[in-house]
């Protein structure tokens, strides 16, 4: 049995987890959790209850959760107003494995994908099916140089995008997405006009999102890595939308089992930004 308490000014949660292991216990294992989580996602806040069992299977290099999930969720607008959603989510993840996921995670390569849904039928409020994958790699360019490709893509299909929980919707921008930019700061934008005839801009989250990134770095004495790269990305509706982009520079500390570095980004697609710090750790080396 674990239990889990984290708490930020963005984040705050209380997980309890009880771990079954089955069959060979170091490949395979059941999973329920029970947890509350308070979030903000750009201009929305979610507050939500999850109920989710999950069977965990290692196959070959990847591991396999196979889930559902019941989440009671109230998305908060900034006009003050509140949705309340239940939400009858199955799904199924694939995860890739170090090749020596026993005794270490050391990895050159991470890769995730996971598609979900709650149909109607099913008792949900609302029906979508959703999309995600991400990944990370490092190939050696010669030593003392490497190159480091990472990218975030996610789709949704839905009746009315109106009916999404915010935890279901997407947002890009903040430290491991496209930097200079603020956490979940890019997204689509909605407009509310105000009684005096002012207006009031939202983030409100997107249908899709797509992100790519980069990175050329250089090993340096005592295990410091440097590091330029190039940013890409935007969490949108319309397929037509442009992506934000941003450059930097940054340095990293190495580790057994992790990669820690600050990095600092400017924005170019918005010129009106200044460059902005962050917290850069990874366990692809």
């Amino acid at each position: 049995m674990q239990f889990e308490l984290t708490a930020s000014s963005i984040l705050q949660e209380a997980i309890a987890r009880y771990i079954v292991p089955v069959g060979d216990p170091a490949l395979e294992k059941l999973e329920f959790s029970a947890g509350y989580i308070n979030e903000e996602l750009g201009d929305l806040d979610s507050e939500r209850f999850e109920l989710v069992g999950g069977l965990t299977q290692v196959m070959g290099k990847w591991q396999r959760v196979l889930f559902l999930k019941v989440n009671r969720e109230r998305t908060g607008f900034a006009d003050g107003t509140s949705q309340d959603d239940l939400l009858l989510i199955p799904g199924i993840s694939y995860a890739s494995l170090p090749p020596n996921f026993l005794t270490g995670w050391v990895r050159s390569a991470a890769y995730y994908l996971e598609l979900s849904g709650s149909p109607n039928s099913l008792g949900s409020d609302a029906s979508y099916l959703r999309f995600y994958s991400r990944a990370e790699r490092v190939w050696p360019l010669g030593d003392p140089w490497h190159l480091r490709l990472r990218g975030e893509f996610g789709t949704s299909w839905v009746n009315d995008f109106s009916d999404l929980p915010a935890s279901q919707r997407f947002f890009a921008g903040g430290d491991r997405s496209v930097r200079g930019f603020a956490l979940d700061e890019l997204s689509p934008v909605s407009v509310q006009v105000n009684p005096d005839g002012s207006t009031t801009s939202q983030r409100i989250g997107g249908e899709h999102k797509v992100v790519a990134s980069i990175e050329f770095e250089r090993d340096l004495p005592r295990n410091l890595r440097g590091a330029v790269f190039f940013d890409a990305g935007n969490a949108f509706s319309d397929w037509s939308t442009p992506l934000e982009y941003s450059v930097g520079v940054g340095l990293r500390w190495r580790l057994p089992m992790l990669l820690i570095g600050l990095d600092v980004a400017q924005a170019l697609s918005e010129t009106d930004k200044s460059p902005r710090l962050h917290l850069n750790i990874t366990q692809v080396l």
